[in-house]
């Protein structure tokens, strides 16, 4: 590969490293009423556009062959064309235009910014560089063990809430994002060479877990149930006396914490979900939409 290519696609993949990991992270509460949100919304249309501009300015990209040449890159070129056609049509013949193209003044999800997210996935796909994949693992993964320990240390205190909602504004939002983070950990645990990288996976993974665990959400706990079986099964580990060691601890450390005052809001939560095993008004939203 030429050096002038290797710059080029460095460049690319530190900025959606970059977006990457600022955006779970950044909020303003004191600049913004939208604070958890706006400030997300601003990194990830900058990314964007950013990300958009030293791919088309780099002449070198037109050398190589695009994204489409790869047959798993050619479904997903067609799947975000598919979507992106879908939300346009949507958004012209919707009835309440402003609010399609914008969002709403809270969540701002609107046309714009989902189109800036399919960019910015495509950017991912663009990128050739072999250390491309690790960097972007890294830069998530550091990212999401800072959000995972803010939220663990909103549950145990500083915020007076039951379910801690850290950088990302609803614990439902954080739970279902920790769920990348633990599976980002999971990968750099398998695939770094280095030492100090394997740590962070492994940091990641745990943070990432009791994170979500706290946070009350079902869902994400489900997810993660589900994906840890995935993955046992994909790699068909032995299992030995110390995993089974490590499962019984695990189980026994977690009954006594959620049994200790320390689980009186986990407690509070298991006692909401129990009274309300149907999801509340979920499935009637589902039913109707």
């Amino acid at each position: 590969m030429f050096p002038e290519l290797e710059r080029a696609e460095l460049r690319l993949q530190l900025t959606t490293a970059a977006v990457l990991a600022l955006t779970p992270l950044l909020i303003l509460p004191a600049y913004s009423f939208y604070y958890d949100v706006t400030p997300k919304v601003v990194i990830t249309l900058l990314g964007a556009a950013l990300g958009l501009v030293l791919l088309l300015r780099d002449s070198t990209f037109s050398d190589v062959p695009p994204v489409w040449v790869d047959p798993l890159g050619r479904w997903f070129c067609l799947l975000a064309a598919a979507q992106l056609l879908s939300l346009l049509l949507s958004t012209v013949f919707s009835s309440h235009a402003a609010l399609s193209w914008n969002g709403g003044n809270w969540r701002r999800f609107g046309f714009v910014s989902q189109c800036a997210v399919i960019v910015l996935a495509y950017l991912i796909a663009a990128s050739r560089l072999e250390s491309g994949l690790q960097i972007l693992l890294r830069a998530a993964t550091a990212s999401g063990v800072a959000v995972a320990i803010y939220g663990i240390f909103q549950y145990f205190g500083m915020a007076a809430i039951v379910r801690p909602p850290s950088t990302v504004g609803h614990a439902d939002y954080f739970a279902g994002y920790l769920l990348y983070v633990v599976f980002f950990g999971a990968a750099l645990l398998a695939t770094e060479p280095r030492p100090k990288w394997k740590a962070l996976g492994a940091i990641g993974v745990f943070a990432g877990s009791v994170a979500l665990v706290l946070s009350g959400t079902r869902g994400a706990v489900l997810g993660l149930a589900a994906g840890a079986l995935a993955l046992w099964m994909l790699n068909r580990p032995r299992f030995t006396r110390r995993h089974a060691i490590v499962a019984v601890s695990l189980c026994a450390v977690s009954l006594a914490f959620y049994f200790s005052q320390a689980g009186l809001k986990l407690r509070a939560r298991g006692q909401w979900e129990l009274e309300d095993l149907r999801g509340g008004a979920r499935l009637l939203l589902w039913r109707d939409s």
